[in-house]
Order: C-alpha cells, then sequence, then structure tokens
C-alpha cells in the first residue's frame, strides 16, 4: 500500500477546491462575488508563497521600487473597484503565463496559482458591473497598465532572471492587497 505524505495530501485538497470553485463559477450568482473574491485572492498568496521561499540574499540588490498607482484606491464606485480588480488580473496572469524562466519555482504550485487566478478573471467577466464603465475607469486602467508595463521592462532589462522574477513575485503578493480592498467596494 502506497503512502502518501501530508504535504502531498495539502496538494490535492488545494487542487479539489480549485476544482470545485471553477465548477460552481458560472453556477453562483454574482451577490456572492465578494465572498469568492476573498477566498481565491487569499489562496493565491498562499500558492504565491509555495512557488519559491523568502527573496534571496543576492536578489536584494536588484529590488527596485515600483510605485503602484494609488489614485486608482481612492474612488468608492463598484464600477472602478470592478475594472482595478479585473486590470490587476489580467496583467498579473499575463505576467506570469509568459516568460517564466525556468527557475528553482515549484511549478504545480504556479500552475494552481494560474488556475485561480484564470477562476478570478472569469469570475469577474460573468460579473460586470451594471453601470458600465466610464471614461474616469479607463484613465485608472491606463495608469495600472503603465504600471505594470513597468515591471514587465524591469524584467526584460534583467533578462527575465531569477532575481528579477522573485523580485516580481514578492511584488505580487502586495496586488492581493490591493484586491482585498477592492473586494469591499464590488
Amino acid at each position: 500500500m502506497a503512502c502518501i505524505s501530508i504535504q502531498a495530501w495539502g496538494g490535492l485538497w488545494q487542487i479539489c477546491l480549485a476544482a470545485l470553485l471553477l465548477a460552481h463559477v458560472t453556477a453562483l450568482d454574482c451577490s456572492n462575488l465578494k465572498d469568492l473574491q476573498e477566498v481565491l485572492n487569499r489562496n493565491s498568496v498562499q500558492l504565491l508563497g509555495q512557488v519559491a521561499g523568502a527573496l534571496p540574499e543576492e536578489c536584494l540588490e536588484d529590488r527596485p521600487t515600483f510605485r503602484f498607482p494609488e489614485k486608482v484606491l481612492r474612488s468608492k464606485a463598484p464600477h472602478n473597484a470592478w475594472m482595478a480588480t479585473y486590470e490587476i488580473l489580467q496583467q498579473l496572469f499575463s505576467l506570469f503565463k509568459r516568460n517564466l524562466p525556468e527557475t528553482a519555482w515549484d511549478t504545480r504550485s504556479m500552475e494552481r496559482f494560474l488556475n485561480a487566478v484564470h477562476v478570478q478573471i472569469k469570475r469577474l467577466e460573468t460579473c460586470p458591473p451594471t453601470n458600465g464603465l466610464y471614461p474616469r475607469s479607463q484613465n485608472k486602467a491606463m495608469k495600472l497598465k503603465k504600471y505594470f508595463r513597468n515591471i514587465h521592462d524591469f524584467l526584460q532589462e534583467k533578462n527575465y532572471s531569477k532575481c528579477a522574477w522573485e523580485v516580481v513575485r514578492i511584488e505580487a503578493k502586495t496586488w492581493f492587497y490591493y484586491l482585498d480592498k477592492f473586494r469591499n467596494r464590488l
């Protein structure tokens, strides 16, 4: 009889949770959006932490200061929160889906992380704001795109090195802090 380690059971549990959430994404009504986002945000941060450990010391000198566009946070309007959440998740998914080098990262955790982000994107697409997006929302989306462009440029400048990806992975954890702020406004 084969033994399954506790760690394997933990990974299996997360896969099952993600599968259940994905299966119910279209079945849930939009009134549960905040609760689902909270669970998925927490799961995503946990998975990002499992991908790799702490930032290696040799990478500390490569750590630039990325300036998140704080003005995006100021609006309390639900359509702005939806737009910001959607844009961050889209950019995050795109960033980690492509150009990811072969690093010491745990590929299973990365796959689960990308699946969790994808579930969030699909859920938001099924629950767009009822009053539509306004021009000011589009302006905020452009600020977010510029912020993520700076991150992409940093990776490119560092030739997608392991240290550059570690810096971006640590930065990505803060994005879920912002997503949690937006979640309360959805």
